[in-house]
Formats: structure tokens, C-alpha cells, sequence
């Protein structure tokens, strides 16, 4: 249950600094950008599970 916690608060704050990078630049930047930007927080995610899922699989 702490990995979990502990992967959980990860993403959480890789979550908010993702937000306030994007609140900043939809300011000054179009709707594709915005997309691109949530795409990359996704595939950050997705890196941090398989990351995650592989140190106990292999372990």
C-alpha cells in the first residue's frame, strides 16, 4: 500500500505542475497546443505505471 501512496502523490504532483504549465500558456497560445500538452502529461502517466509495473514484476 505505500508504492501505491507513494506512486499516487507522484502523479499527483507531476499532475499539477502539468496544469499550472498549461494555465500559463493558454494565455498566450492556441487549443493545439493545450492538446499536446495533455498528451504529453498522458504518456508521462503511462511511462510512470510501466516503470512502476515492471520493478515488481521483475523483482
Amino acid at each position: 500500500m505505500t508504492d501505491y501512496e507513494r506512486i499516487k502523490n507522484e502523479m499527483e504532483t507531476i499532475v499539477s505542475k502539468k496544469k499550472s504549465t498549461i494555465i500559463k500558456n493558454t494565455s498566450y497560445s492556441n487549443k493545439n497546443y493545450k492538446t499536446t500538452n495533455y498528451l504529453s502529461l498522458f504518456k508521462t502517466i503511462i511511462k510512470k505505471i510501466k516503470i512502476f509495473f515492471n520493478g515488481h514484476l521483475y523483482r
